[in-house]
C-alpha cells in the first residue's frame, strides 16, 4: 500500500514549515492504523509511505480506516494505491516490480481515494463492506503492460483481536524475553557497532521492568547472526517472547524497526518502526520498552515508568564524543 498527500509538492513551495507539519500528521495517522491491519510501515520517501500486509483484504480495509481517520484531520488530504506482487528488502528500503506498479496506481487515485489494482479487486470483491468501480485497463507511466485498475470505497472492517495482536494467542503469558542483536542494515562497521549498542541499552531499559525476566547482553548476543529458527532460540533460551529488528542510520536519520514475536507459536504479537533525527533518539529505547510492556499487558510501577522515563544520555554522549577529532 503506497500512500502520499495531495498537494504536497506545492504546499512545500509555499510554505515549508506548513508542509513539514503535515507530513508529520501523515505519518501519525498512517503509522497508527497500519499495525491495527497486521501490516508494517517498511518505507518513505518524502510524503510518501509503504507499508506491507498479509492480504490484499487487510491491506484494502487499512486504506479504508486511514480515510475515516484523514478526514478528522483538518487540511490533509491523502490517496492511496493498493497491489499484490513480491517485493525485495535491501538497504533499508524495498524494490521490485509489484512496488513499482502499487506506486503507479496510487497516482491514479482521487484526492482521499483509494485505487486498486484488478488482482487485488479478485480477492476484495465479495466484501460486503466495500463498494468498487471499475477504471478499466490503462496504461501506467514505466509499466510496459495495460493494468486493469478499479477504485474502492466503503466502510473498514473493524480489525480483530487477533489481527491487533499478530496472534490468536493472549500476549499476557508473556513474562520472560530476549532481545536478539539488531541487526544493521548497512555493511560499514560503525553501523554495525551503532545496532549492538542500541541491542545493550534496549535489554537494559527493559530489564528495569521487575515482572519482566531478561535474558542477558552476553547470552542474547551469542544469537548474532544467527539462523535458528524463533521457536529454536526461545527454546533454548527458556523464554516466551523475542525481540528482533534492524537498525539503519542514514544523513542525520535513523530508522528502527522492532517486532516482539511469541517464542511458542512464531506469530507476530507486535510491530513498531520509528524513525527519528539521530539527535534527537535518546527516548526511543524507553519508548520501546514501554510499548512492549503494554503489548504484554504488565501494569508499570511508578518507579518502573520513572526509571522508563529517563533520558538514555550516556551511551550517545560517549558516542558523539568518540565522533569528535581530537585537536
Amino acid at each position: 500500500m503506497f500512500t502520499d498527500i495531495v498537494g504536497y509538492t506545492a504546499l512545500m513551495g509555499r510554505d515549508e514549515q506548513a508542509g513539514r507539519r503535515v507530513r508529520e500528521r501523515h505519518r501519525a495517522v498512517v503509522g497508527a492504523v497500519v499495525p491495527e491491519y497486521g501490516g508494517e510501515l517498511v518505507d518513505e520517501n518524502g510524503d510518501e509511505l509503504v507499508a506491507t500486509f498479509a492480504s490484499a483484504l487487510d491491506a484494502t480495509n487499512c486504506a479504508l480506516a486511514v480515510q475515516v481517520q484523514v478526514r478528522q484531520e483538518p487540511d490533509l488530504e491523502i490517496r492511496a494505491g493498493i497491489h499484490i506482487g513480491d517485493v525485495v528488502f535491501e538497504g533499508g528500503h524495498i524494490y521490485g516490480d509489484g512496488v513499482n506498479l502499487a506506486a503507479r496506481v496510487r497516482e491514479r487515485a482521487e484526492p482521499t481515494g483509494i485505487c486498486i489494482t484488478g488482482e487485488v479487486w479478485q480477492t476484495v470483491r465479495n466484501q460486503s463492506n466495500f463498494e468498487s468501480t471499475a477504471l478499466g485497463e490503462l496504461e501506467l507511466k514505466n509499466v510496459d503492460r495495460p493494468v486493469s485498475l478499479f477504485v474502492v470505497s466503503g466502510i473498514p472492517a473493524k480489525p480483530t483481536p487477533a489481527v491487533q495482536r499478530g496472534d490468536l494467542s493472549d500476549p499476557s503469558h508473556i513474562r520472560s524475553l530476549a532481545v536478539l542483536p539488531l541487526r544493521s542494515l548497512s555493511s560499514d562497521v560503525e553501523q554495525e557497532h551503532l545496532a549492538d549498542g542500541m541491542t545493550e541499552t534496549l535489554i537494559g531499559e527493559l530489564s528495569k521492568i521487575f515482572a519482566l525476566r531478561v535474558t542477558s547482553r552476553t547470552t542474547a548476543m551469542q544469537y548474532k547472526k544467527s539462523p535458528k529458527a524463533v521457536r529454536e532460540i526461545a527454546g533454548e533460551l527458556n523464554v516466551d517472547a523475542l525481540i528482533e529488528g534492524s537498525v539503519v542510520h542514514e544523513g542525520d536519520r535513523i530508522r528502527v524497526a522492532v517486532q516482539l514475536i511469541d517464542g511458542r507459536t512464531d506469530h507476530l504479537v507486535w510491530a513498531g518502526r520509528y524513525e527519528r533525527d539521530f539527535r534527537g533518539i535518546l527516548p526511543l529505547q524507553s519508548e520501546v520498552a514501554r510499548t512492549v510492556a503494554s503489548q504484554i499487558r504488565l501494569q508499570l510501577t511508578p518507579r518502573e515508568k520513572e526509571l522508563l522515563a529517563g533520558p538514555l544520555e550516556r551511551w550517545f554522549a560517549r558516542r558523539r564524543r568518540s565522533s569528535v577529532p581530537e585537536d
